[in-house]
């Protein structure tokens, strides 16, 4: 772990934050999540490696076994997770990494979530299928959508999941046997990211060439963020007060809720993902070469 600020940092424009701690991976990064009540953070690194770290940066677990991962979720308590290995293998684990249950699915995974309390988990398959699994391996529920989801996002206070293709669709289905259809809207641009507030009443997508687009909880067109580059990964704050940013050019940008930039820079390497805490004081950014940072605001 280290406090060495990089001259990225410096280089930024705006209100720039304070690291608050980096940590090299022993291998180049492979996915990112972020428990929001615990402030724990996931990292999983291409040999296979699984870290938790401490909301400090500090490794309190490590384990190794995972080198075909292709999909990572985790619960906002952090209490369950999972994780998807090969074309199509689900296993469950839980907060000491230690995997609960596994069993293999029928087509390739795309996406995995799990709900904020870690009691359910939902699947999106390459046929078009999404699976509901409840933490005890039990499938709960199933339905089918025109396009592969790429994207999913359980409602932390509403028994319901939003999906994204990556192009064509967006929706919502609620979490029961038939994964009963709330709403769809379609796209009509390529979908890089999404990311929900905590009450579900704000999504935003990562489009590409149009920048950040954002809906309401019924799928319906609020506007849009406009931002240098061409964004690639967002994520929201859980209050819905501050939004993170990161485009293939490299740049990353820290924005209130209405879109007004706080801070911007550009990283020396690609960057792999963003996750924005709760309360909107922080983000954790992940480089592709495996290293992570952690950067506060503590005006905010």
């Amino acid at each position: 772990m280290s406090r060495v600020e990089p001259d990225w940092l410096e280089a930024g424009q705006g209100d720039r934050p304070a690291l608050a701690w980096s940590i090299a991976l022993d291998a180049p990064l492979a996915g990112l999540a972020f428990a929001g009540e615990s402030s724990e953070l996931l990292a999983v690194d291409t040999s296979g490696g699984l870290y938790l770290l401490d909301r400090h940066g500090r490794v309190k677990t490590l384990t190794r076994g995972f080198k075909s991962l292709t999909a990572l979720a985790w619960s906002d308590t952090g209490r369950n997770g999972a994780v998807a290995t090969g074309r199509s293998k689900l296993s469950w684990f839980d907060h000491k990494l230690s995997v609960k249950w596994s069993v293999g699915m029928e087509a390739e995974i795309l996406c995995l979530a799990v709900d904020p309390h870690g009691h359910y988990i939902a699947v999106s398959l390459s046929n078009s299928e999404t699976v509901f699994f409840n933490a005890r391996k039990q499938e709960v529920g199933r339905f089918k959508t025109v396009r592969p989801l790429r994207y999913l996002h359980f409602n932390a206070v509403r028994p319901v999941i939003l999906g994204a293709a990556e192009y064509g669709l967006m929706c919502c289905h609620r979490l029961d046997k038939r994964g009963t259809e709330v709403w769809s809207e379609r796209l009509w641009s390529n979908v890089g990211d999404m990311t929900v507030t905590g009450d579900g009443r704000q999504i935003y997508l990562a489009r590409f060439n149009q920048g950040v687009q954002i809906l309401n909880r019924r799928g319906k067109n609020n506007g849009s963020y406009l931002v240098e580059g061409t964004p690639s990964h967002v994520s929201t704050s859980f209050v819905h007060n501050r939004l993170g940013v990161a485009t293939v050019e490299r740049d990353i940008y820290w924005l209130d809720a209405e879109g007004e930039l706080i801070w911007a820079t550009h990283l020396p390497d690609d960057i792999s993902g963003i996750l924005a805490d709760a309360q909107g004081t922080g983000m954790a950014c992940g480089l592709r070469s495996g290293r992570i940072y952690r950067l506060e605001w503590p005006s905010a």
